[in-house]
C-alpha cells in the first residue's frame, strides 16, 4: 500500500540533542503527523518516532538555563526532552500543527511561523489541513 504524500512533507528539520545522551549526526524532523528523531550511537542507529496524537503536553524552556528546550509529554507517561538549536521555529510550527490537529489539547501562541517550505510542499501541506 503506498504511503500518503502528506507523510513525506517535512515542516521543520534540524539537529537536536538529548540532554542525557550524545548522538552522532542527530536529526529531528517534524512531519504533518509525527516527529522523527534519528542519529547514531557508536555503531548502532537510534530512531524514535513520536506521533502527534501521542503528545498530551508540550513544555518550552528556551529562556531557562535547563539542558533542554522542549519537553514532550506523551500519553503513555513518557517524557522526551530535546535541545534544539532552532527552538523558536520548532515552537511556532509544532504548536500550530498541534492546534490544527486538536484545538482543545494544548495552549498555543497566536503568531504565525515564517513559511520555510518550497511552494509545492506548502500547497500539499495547506490542502492536507482539511
Amino acid at each position: 500500500m503506498p504511503v500518503p504524500l502528506s507523510s513525506h512533507v517535512v515542516l521543520v528539520s534540524s539537529r537536536f540533542r538529548f540532554p542525557e545522551q550524545r548522538l552522532l549526526f542527530p536529526k529531528a524532523r517534524l512531519f504533518l503527523d509525527r516527529i522523527e528523531l534519528s542519529g547514531w550511537k557508536l555503531q548502532k542507529k537510534v530512531f524514535q518516532e513520536i506521533h502527534l496524537h501521542q503528545v498530551t503536553q508540550v513544555d518550552w524552556h528556551m529562556d531557562d538555563d535547563t539542558a533542554f528546550d522542549v519537553a514532550l509529554h506523551l500519553d503513555d507517561g513518557e517524557t522526551v526532552r530535546l535541545a534544539l538549536p532552532e527552538a523558536t521555529t520548532w515552537k511556532h510550527t509544532l504548536e500550530e500543527r498541534l492546534r490544527w490537529s486538536a484545538p482543545d489539547r494544548t495552549t498555543v501562541s497566536t503568531t504565525w511561523p515564517q513559511p520555510d517550505l518550497p511552494l509545492d510542499e506548502l500547497v500539499t501541506y495547506t490542502t492536507s489541513l482539511g
